[in-house]
């Protein structure tokens, strides 16, 4: 029971410590190698300055701060600590995977020059909403975008609209963007149809008005649309799958050649 109570009474001293900044000190006991650490002032300062990846998880980093001199970096993660906003990245332009995970952050700003940026993670955060002016700020190179755990996950059309939106993305929280969901997203979430929309509410048109015959074609657009994109998907696909039958093939034949080579040749030596 008294091992139960000191552990119990360690952890919530852990959760009263105060935040910490990023420091020379914090990146030199967790990011260099032992060598490193032991060399002179200067080559620590220049290890320090080259590197290339930044992994400070869990150590109770309160805001982003002392960067500026760490241009190399391509590679941070910061998940699992207090940070509430992102900025103190201004200066670093070569990031291509940024973990923010498991921290308090309430708002996707501070990233729009980030122009190299492939993955960003955001999950479990405190972003309640989305909006589309914050997408279209993102890096148009941005891939892999995890945002699971976030009150904004919730909200009705959530992913469409981030799909739509982000027209390179490939994941999104962990689940791979498909063709077909593209252009579903892309139809039914634009943000020029939605403000034109939400000025000129529709109509409800009776069955042979011209609004009925217009409501149809458009219909027919985007059915013909996700069709071909399902077919293109799904071509692409069988291509794959008969290159590797071809490839397997042409790997078994050379291999049953193979070895009547060396049945005869065996046989030729007896």
């Amino acid at each position: 029971m008294l091992r139960i109570h000191d552990n119990a009474s360690y952890l919530l001293h852990a959760e009263e410590l105060e935040a910490q900044e990023i420091s020379f000190t914090l990146i030199e006991a967790n990011c260099l190698s032992k060598a490193e650490q032991d060399a002179d002032a200067k080559e620590k300062f220049e290890a320090i300055t080259a590197l290339t990846r930044l992994v400070l998880n869990d150590q109770r980093i309160g805001y982003i701060s002392g960067l500026d001199t760490l241009q190399h970096l391509k590679h941070v993660s910061l998940r699992g600590n207090r940070i509430k906003a992102i900025r103190g990245l201004e200066n670093l332009h070569l990031i291509e995977v940024l973990a923010l995970g498991d921290n308090e952050i309430e708002k996707i700003q501070g990233i729009a020059h980030l122009s190299e940026l492939r993955t960003l993670d955001l999950s479990n955060n405190r972003i309640q909403q989305i909006e589309v002016q914050q997408l279209e700020q993102m890096p148009a190179s941005l891939a892999s975008l995890q945002l699971n755990g976030n009150p904004c996950t919730i909200v009705p059309n959530y992913r469409a609209l981030v799909v739509a939106s982000l027209p390179v993305l490939l994941e999104l929280d962990c689940v791979q963007v498909q063709p077909v969901e593209r252009v579903l997203a892309q139809r039914t979430q634009n943000p020029t149809s939605n403000r034109a929309t939400r000025a000129n509410p529709p109509v409800v048109p009776s069955q042979n008005s011209a609004a009925a015959t217009e409501s149809g074609a458009f219909s027919n657009i985007i059915y013909s649309e996700v069709y071909n994109a399902a077919l293109s998907d799904a071509t692409t696909k069988l291509a794959e799958m008969q290159g590797d039958l071809t490839s397997r093939a042409k790997a078994r034949s050379q291999a049953i050649k193979e070895r009547r080579q060396k049945l005869l040749e065996q046989q030729s030596d007896s």
